[in-house]
């Protein structure tokens, strides 16, 4: 019988006692159609997503949070592999966007239930996203929570103080912004393209962005005082940022970041390094992802 879903589960994500029960529910519910691997390392995602498109995989299924999902993605750019998500990261960022449940074993239920949907990706340089890319105090963040989950744990709980140490010391990188024609110079506390509205764990930077509009929408918060910082955060978490006095938003297909030093980016919290130019760009319908109806 040919592999009807691929499932590629990253064991580190969520709770260490989920994975057997994620294994063995999988095996209940899809018996034979389903094959199942293990990550074993960072970039193994990929690979494995690359040798199921090969062999002509129909669904692949990753089990895993942002990170993973955005690992995958090269391997199924423009291809006709539908993408399914079981979440099990931090924040599950894109799964709150497709209407996933964010219970992992809840979410295997929904999965039959879904159904495809062409969805825009986004590109920042060389690297796909699918969320959100950019540079700021959120990339900062991201790398600095990177390391720290090298050498302890992963989870919501470090954000809080590892926000605030990043605040705290941050400058921002000066950058020369274009797009449609237009160039200005912007020293921003946070520039975001995003492709969803949200970074994840609730956080909608970009509460207008659809994922199959064909466009990018663009945060773009200046640096200012902690008091006036602090007092946007509750609108991030309802959803009701706008523009206003420290936040500009536009939309656009593409646009070109010009760097004069190395600068830290994140794609969808994956932190990397960059220095010179970035050009970033919409990619329409460059996926297929399995989404709950009743969230469009």
């Amino acid at each position: 019988m040919k592999t009807e879903y691929f499932f590629i589960i990253n064991p580190k994500s969520g709770l260490p006692r989920d994975n057997d029960r994620i294994t063995d529910k999988i095996t209940r519910l899809f018996g034979r159609r389903a094959e199942i691997a293990l990550t074993k390392r960072r970039g193994h995602a990929l690979e494995l997503a690359r040798n199921a498109v090969a062999k002509g995989v129909r669904r692949i299924v990753v089990a895993g949070g942002d990170g993973t999902l955005n690992e995958v993605l090269p391997a199924v750019c423009h291809t006709e592999c539908e993408i399914g998500l079981v979440p099990r990261g931090s924040g599950n960022g894109f799964a709150r966007e497709i209407g996933l449940d964010l219970n992992p074993l809840d979410a295997l239920d929904q999965l039959s239930g879904l159904k495809p949907m062409a969805v825009d990706g986004g590109k920042f340089g060389r690297a796909l996203f699918i969320n959100a890319a950019g540079i700021g105090l959120d990339a900062t963040v991201a790398q600095a929570f990177d390391e720290f989950s090298r050498r302890f744990i992963r989870g919501t709980l470090p954000y809080v103080p590892i926000v605030l140490k990043e605040y705290v010391n941050y400058a921002p990188p000066p950058v020369t912004l274009r797009y449609r024609g237009h160039r200005e110079r912007v020293a921003p506390l946070i520039l975001t393209f995003a492709n969803s509205r949200q970074y994840g764990g609730g956080a909608r930077i970009a509460p207008k962005a659809r994922i199959n509009d064909g466009l990018l929408d663009v945060a773009l918060i200046s640096c200012a005082p902690p008091w006036l910082i602090a007092m946007k955060v509750p609108s991030l978490f309802a959803g009701t940022l706008d523009g206003g006095d420290i936040i500009r938003y536009f939309r656009v297909p593409s646009a070109t970041l010009e760097f004069s030093r190395p600068v830290c980016y994140h794609v969808d919290g994956e932190p990397h390094m960059t220095e010179g130019r970035v050009d970033v760009k919409i990619m329409p319908g460059a996926f297929r992802f399995l989404v709950n109806p009743a969230a469009f």
